[in-house]
């Protein structure tokens, strides 16, 4: 569901690598994490965590199985399981058909 994502923030990283506006760069790690998409790059560069800080909220919003986008009902108080959290307590980012499953 968010390796599109992921994909096209490597592609707009690689460009910039390739019109020399930055140097090579590496990701410390890709993970999920609360239900939130964890980005770490493995040094800080101001253009790359732009692109970072808009693959992350862009997965906000983002099935994580699926990659449709996610509509959220914002007086939920989670006792409708809106949020995705389960009973052990991990959340996840799912669309309605995705929960179904």
């Amino acid at each position: 569901g968010w390796f599109p994502i992921i994909d096209d923030l490597c592609g707009k990283i690689q460009k910039m690598i390739n019109e020399k506006r930055i140097e090579m760069f590496e990701f410390e790690c890709i993970k999920e994490k609360y239900g939130s998409l964890r980005i770490v790059p493995h040094k800080y560069c101001k253009e790359v965590e732009i692109l970072i800080r808009l693959a992350i909220n862009r997965a906000s919003v983002t099935c994580e199985e699926c990659s449709k986008h996610i509509i959220y009902n914002q007086d939920s108080d989670c006792s409708d399981d809106s949020c995705g959290a389960t009973d052990d307590y991990y959340y996840n980012k799912l669309c309605d058909d995705c929960k179904k499953i």
